[in-house]
């Protein structure tokens, strides 16, 4: 018969290295999470913006004093409250030698208010901006024709202001009738 030669018995019981495991594993688990914490704040700091948008200041007179040289036409400039801020002016050239006025302002820092002036075709401006027509209102001495607004816009109004299209849109039909009043104010002086 065969002879079964006996292996040496193995002591499970012996600590395979004399430091204390659950030590470092508390360490493990702090330096991960402070280099997650570290990448996070990173991450926030890269892509934060502030809840308001920040607007560059624009006076809209300073501009027009240069723009007026060339434009066709005398370009509208509103008398505006204190609570409306600028934020652009500009004319540029339409098709076919018409020229197009711009002015923007933010009421209140959250509302805003566009104008748009052209000598031309209306409809160049209007296009994009429109749907279909509510209603006309006279406030004062102008009748607006007004419109749902698209593209964030919640209502276009456009009148004429001598040989020139205005048009205005709002992105809060409440503040039409101070909107309004402000550009019959502005034309009738």
């Amino acid at each position: 018969m065969h002879q079964v030669a006996e292996l040496p018995a193995i002591n499970h019981t012996m600590p395979m290295s004399s430091k204390r495991r659950g030590s470092e594993t508390v360490r493990d688990m702090v330096i991960s999470m402070a280099v997650l914490g570290l990448g996070v704040a990173l991450l926030l700091l890269v892509t934060w913006r502030p809840d308001k948008p920040t607007y560059t200041p624009v006076s809209p007179v300073e501009v027009s004093k240069v723009a007026q040289q060339d434009a066709n036409f005398q370009l509208f400039l509103p008398v505006v409250p204190n609570n409306w801020r600028a934020t652009t002016a500009w004319l540029e050239p339409l098709s076919n030698s018409n020229d197009h006025w711009h002015m923007s302002y933010v009421i209140d820092e959250s509302r805003y208010i566009g104008f748009e002036q052209t000598d031309g075709n209306r409809d160049l401006i209007l296009n994009s901006r429109i749907g279909q027509q509510r209603e006309d209102l006279q406030v004062e001495n102008l009748i607006f024709e007004i419109f749902a607004g698209q593209n964030d816009i919640e209502l276009v109004a456009v009148t004429t202001i001598g040989k020139t299209t205005l048009i205005v849109s709002l992105t809060d039909a409440e503040d039409f009738q101070a909107v309004a009043e402000v550009i019959s104010a502005s034309t009738s002086g």
